[in-house]
């Protein structure tokens, strides 16, 4: 898992492609079927600007976040919008889904992103979590 996020159809320039049909398995649950534009996956959800869009994301937990967005219509992707640049400071209408490992199956390869990157296109994306295993050092205190 990268510092940021993984996306699938991340951009808000995608928000008159049609929605993909999209299978996303938490752990060994039952798969979660639906049609959407987007999933995020996170375990670090601060924006640059300082929001964060899922707010019970802890970086050191072990527990991956999954957003699943589709704003329906010009007015909807507008709301997802705001969501992104923080006005409401989180995805109010997404579907959020939690665990450790996180599998999404697409209908058709589509675009995706890591950490901000365009990475290759494919229909599915796995990510893991694995608690502790991020060293972070900082300065002393003087």
């Amino acid at each position: 898992m990268s510092g940021k996020s993984d996306t699938i159809t991340p951009s808000m320039k995608n928000y008159r492609r049609p929605t993909v049909p999209m299978e996303i398995r938490v752990d060994d649950g039952p798969p979660v079927r639906t049609r959407a534009r987007s999933a995020v996956v996170a375990n670090v959800a601060l924006l640059p600007s300082g929001n964060s869009l899922l707010p019970d994301v802890r970086p050191d937990d072990g527990i991956l976040d999954v957003a699943i967005i589709d704003g329906h219509g010009t007015a909807g992707w507008l709301g997802v919008v705001a969501d992104a640049v923080g006005r409401r400071g989180r995805f109010k209408d997404a579907t959020v889904l939690r665990g450790r490992e996180i599998r999404i199956t697409l209908g058709t390869p589509q675009p995706r992103e890591l950490d901000g990157d365009l990475i290759a296109e494919d229909a599915e994306l796995v990510v893991c979590a694995e608690p502790g295993a991020l060293l972070v050092r900082v300065p002393g205190t003087p």
